[in-house]
């Protein structure tokens, strides 16, 4: 049964796509939306602890360093 072990991960991904693919504004920094251009790229630096941002928790991107 080829056909049924290609079908059952196809069906998965058309049914619950969130699985794979998030696209929430559930970033760690509440200033920076998951549609801002650097979101991925600033989470990332904060999960590898490069970035810490301000201590009231947000990122502030607009701000120079």
């Amino acid at each position: 049964m080829k056909t049924k072990n290609f079908i059952i991960p196809i069906a998965i991904l058309t049914l619950f796509p969130h699985l794979v693919f998030s696209q929430s504004d559930t970033n760690i920094f509440p200033d920076v939306k998951s549609t801002h251009i650097n979101s991925r790229a600033i989470d990332y630096l904060k999960n590898e602890g490069i970035v810490e941002g301000y201590p009231d928790g947000e990122f502030k991107p607009q701000n120079s360093i």
